[in-house]
């Protein structure tokens, strides 16, 4: 009975070591890597957020990029529309093209005065009284503000010839014919 005593409490000796061998497998090797795996779970989850920030910023710029493009456009027509100087030959051309598509023979447009951010302009030509109505009308609708100051007309037979007086504003720093006056003095 003693030898099956013996035996017993050897298994169960046998039995308590593997047990506390496990629980030391456990305790040194799992138990890490169970920490490590939450710690690179918590990681991953941080990653994420970043990702989802750095997304949002890039989307934001792509935004902001667009809004800065969009308004870089506008600012384009805004000086076109009205020009910083009084960039006479920009206004010859586009009184030029307002006469061309109205089917105005134009005989000469010339730049008159500039004062105090208005460039004067006339235009001389002949066409229809339809194609003077057309040219004004084409002026009306200038991207750069233009208004009809004067308008004469005289009959040649089959055509009108007109003299057409035009103001178009600029942004002015002072008076400019003063500026150019002094410019020339100067010189």
């Amino acid at each position: 009975m003693e030898e099956k005593n013996t035996k017993n409490q050897a298994v169960l000796l046998a039995s308590v070591l593997a047990l506390l061998a496990s629980v030391v497998i456990v305790i040194t090797y799992i138990v890490p890597q169970f920490f490590s795996l939450k710690n690179l779970s918590n990681d991953i989850s941080s990653k994420q957020s970043e990702l989802d920030q750095g997304k949002n910023r890039v989307s934001a710029l792509k935004s902001a990029a667009a809004i800065v493009k969009a308004a870089h456009s506008e600012l384009e027509t805004l000086g076109i529309a009205l020009p910083a100087s009084q960039d006479s030959d920009k206004a010859i051309a586009q009184v030029a093209d307002a006469a061309g598509r109205a089917g105005l023979s134009v005989g000469s447009i010339n730049s008159n005065s500039v004062q105090q951010g208005e460039l004067t302009l006339i235009i001389t030509g002949s066409g229809s009284y339809g194609n003077i109505a057309d040219f004004v009308s084409n002026i009306e609708r200038n991207l750069r503000p233009t208004k009809v100051t004067e308008l004469s007309l005289a009959s040649n037979g089959t055509n009108v010839d007109a003299t057409i007086s035009l103001s178009m504003p600029f942004l002015s720093q002072g008076n400019d014919s003063t500026e150019q006056n002094q410019e020339q003095t100067n010189e």
